[in-house]
């Protein structure tokens, strides 16, 4: 199922959050139309992101804390830089310990969207070793999922999970193609080189946090040598080690773009497979009968059975909820700020 997470419900279970918390609250806002823009962020690539370049820091309990500073610090560095797109979130399944948990805080305040059963296959389906050589996700960025999520909620940005059907690079490139075809405006904040496939010059632009930069297609042309567009078979050419998807043995960055440049497109190249000499060609033809595995395996879908404007609303500020997270963590500088600002996450 796709879901779009509301405001939390708490009881005495939640490890994060006050007990008791009431859903009535004088300093809530009310929900307003979003801008056409969209500000779309790749979740858990910002988490993990986050998670390594700050996991020392810990709060008043002990407890870790440096992915949910570092996430929150990018975000609100993007929503300086776009005041006046909406931001969505969009994030992968969490594990399932740490969804039992979040559903025991808020079993009732999560919207089904849709039925994502009918989008085709799964990865695993298609791959059954898909993410296979994965390893778990640290202890320590668990714990800091559900606080992360209800810090997420009290700013009132929509929230999108997906499921086998769907990840989280599914769901952005859905709402990419959706808001395109609205001719609306589209910054993905993502390092990951799936969210380049969507990067079309005066529509949209992938923010690349490692480098403080936002795509156009003549930066991604000159960071890795091929088009937007030839992104996915690019990806496939080469395999992915991390995601135990296979492609051509021994071919890298610079022979996929060169492959690509030739021949236009993975068919293309595969056409052309007799016409490559060496090592590397005898490689490309003996991958050829799962060259059409790794492409499915990295394509992105695109046409997701999401309602937009459901998907991308805001929903009301909650002030209580945010300063009792805050309080919480000991984040005494997004205290501070909350008590000087109204921070309604749409204009």
């Amino acid at each position: 199922m796709l879901w779009v997470h509301a405001r939390p419900c708490y009881n005495e279970i939640v490890p994060y959050g006050p007990p008791g918390h009431s859903q009535q609250h004088s300093h809530m806002t009310s929900p307003q139309t979003p801008p056409k823009d969209l500000l779309i962020i790749d979740g858990f690539n910002i988490l993990y992101r986050s998670f390594h370049g700050n996991n020392n820091l810990t709060g008043p309990n002990g407890q870790p804390t440096g992915a949910v500073h570092g996430f929150m610090k990018t975000l609100q560095f993007l929503e300086r830089q776009l005041p006046n797109y909406q931001v969505v979130i969009t994030l992968d399944p969490f594990p399932q310990n740490c969804l039992h948990t979040i559903q025991q805080a808020a079993p009732a305040r999560l919207q089904q969207l849709a039925d994502l059963g009918d989008s085709g296959p799964s990865r695993k389906d298609i791959l059954p070793s898909y993410k296979g050589t994965r390893s778990a996700m640290p202890d320590d960025l668990q714990k800091q999922l559900l606080p992360l999520t209800f810090i997420l909620q009290g700013h009132g940005y929509p929230i999108l999970q997906g499921n086998a059907y769907a990840e989280a690079d599914d769901l952005l490139a859905t709402l990419t193609t959706q808001a395109m075809a609205r001719n609306a405006k589209v910054v993905i904040a993502t390092s990951d080189k799936d969210g380049m496939a969507m990067v079309k010059d005066g529509q949209c632009q992938v923010f690349n946090p490692n480098s403080n930069k936002f795509m156009t297609e003549a930066d991604v042309f000159e960071k890795y040598g091929v088009q937007p567009h030839q992104i996915e078979d690019y990806l496939a050419l080469m395999g992915d080690a991390v995601d135990n998807i296979p492609g051509v043995a021994k071919c890298g960055e610079k022979t996929a773009a060169k492959w690509l440049g030739l021949y236009g497109d993975l068919a293309g190249v595969m056409a052309n497979a007799g016409a490559i000499k060496g090592v590397v060609g005898d490689n490309l033809r003996a991958a050829l009968p799962h060259l059409p595995v790794a492409r499915s395996l990295t394509g992105l879908k695109r046409n997701l059975p999401v309602d937009y404007d459901t998907a991308t609303a805001a929903q009301p500020r909650d002030v209580d909820l945010l300063i009792t997270m805050y309080q919480q963590l000991g984040m005494k500088t997004a205290l501070a700020k909350l008590n000087n600002t109204s921070l309604s996450p749409t204009p």
